[in-house]
């Protein structure tokens, strides 16, 4: 999988790419041990004016309710910028590029005070970090509990972006649902797409089956799928995962479809992807479609109707047809579950913080590099 910058969700970029650096260059920030400091860049993308009226968001000052990622936030205090707080019409986003490597990623993590023991002793919120790809030299990082953790935390924050992305979904076909015979063009549209994603069909709005939609439509808990590419990557260190972002074991059968090919082929590939959140997304879309994974959609519709928080740990006991080892495989999902106490992060959401960021591992690079982009 290339290391270099990619944008390839549409929906996280903004779609902001002309490239213009600040005037006043580089500001230095030294992180971790002496053996292992790194300087913080800063550079903001920038279209000319209007692009620097949507980074900067013209005369206005700090959202004092805002929470900044530290090292960002310094920064951005640095270079006397502004920034509005979070809106549903988008955020601004800061491209990192780290050294290539499970330690530097590791290090960025612990500057952002990210760390799994608090959300164990009952924190709640997570920073927006989206890892594009594992870093190199995973599957020798020691200790191995190091390890473990780093690959938990790299892949809570991307499951809990899919699942915003579908609860959105969901909240707008609710509300679309509640005025049917009152829908814009583009409402009508949008919601005849939505259907199809999830493979319902329909000719008009009206032939929607509303309660199977909103039950294809909803959130896989955390735990559930951090178990699941834990079991199926192992631990983020499979060949199919270091070479095609493939967490979750997707098999395809289509030539069109990136895939890459098992030893022992047989017929099938198992699907690649561009980065880490679209492998998450794809999994969760599985789980939301297929056929197979009709019980677990039940199940959430049940533990969701009764006010419940939708559990990961019962949730798996509809997955023996995952995989060829049928209750084999939920009894090790059950297991792992339990043994790394992953049930305690289904509570975990994301920061309601102005700034996100994509995290790439880039072998180009020797120190941490962020650039704004967006608005």
């Amino acid at each position: 999988m290339s290391q270099s910058a990619r944008l390839s969700d549409p929906r996280l970029s903004d779609e902001t790419s002309t490239q213009a650096d600040t005037s006043k260059g580089l500001v230095h920030k030294l992180i971790g041990p002496k053996r292992e400091r790194v300087a913080l860049g800063l550079a903001v993308l920038a279209a000319g004016t209007m692009a620097l009226t949507v980074i900067l968001g013209g005369p206005v000052t700090r959202h004092a309710s805002v929470e900044y990622s530290p090292e960002i936030a310094e920064l951005l205090d640095a270079e006397g910028l502004v920034q509005r707080p979070m809106t549903a019409e988008g955020q601004t986003w800061a491209m990192v590029r780290l050294p290539n490597g499970p330690r530097p990623l590791a290090n960025y993590f612990k500057t952002l005070s990210y760390e799994l023991d608090s959300l164990r002793e009952g924190g709640r919120e997570v920073p927006r970090v989206f890892v594009e790809d594992l870093p190199d030299g995973l599957k020798d990082f020691a200790p191995v509990e190091a390890k473990k953790k780093l690959f938990v935390r790299l892949m809570l924050p991307l499951v809990l972006k899919a699942n915003e992305r579908v609860l959105t979904d969901r909240a707008r076909i609710q509300s679309l649902h509640a005025r049917l015979d009152h829908l814009s063009g583009a409402d009508r549209s949008w919601l005849m797409q939505t259907a199809a994603h999830y493979r319902l069909e329909a000719e008009t709005p009206q032939e929607i089956d509303f309660d199977k939609l909103l039950t294809r439509v909803d959130a896989v808990p955390p735990s559930l799928a951090i178990t699941q590419s834990i079991l199926e990557s192992g631990w983020g260190t499979s060949r199919f995962a270091r070479v095609g972002n493939a967490l979750f074991g997707q098999r395809t059968w289509s030539a069109d479809t990136p895939g890459i090919d098992p030893k022992k082929a047989d017929g099938f590939k198992v699907r690649a992807f561009d980065s880490l959140l679209e492998s998450v997304q794809a999994y969760v879309r599985n789980l939301n479609t297929t056929g197979a994974y009709a019980e677990l959609r039940q199940k959430r519709a049940q533990m969701r109707a009764r006010g419940r928080r939708i559990d990961g740990y019962q949730l798996a006991e509809a997955l023996t047809r995952y995989s060829e080892e049928g209750q084999a495989y939920v009894r090790k999902l059950h297991a792992l579950m339990q043994h790394n106490g992953l049930r305690a992060f289904d509570g975990a959401r994301l920061r309601r913080q102005a700034i996100a960021q994509r995290v790439i591992p880039d072998s180009e690079v020797d120190s941490v590099q962020v650039a704004l982009i967006g608005g």
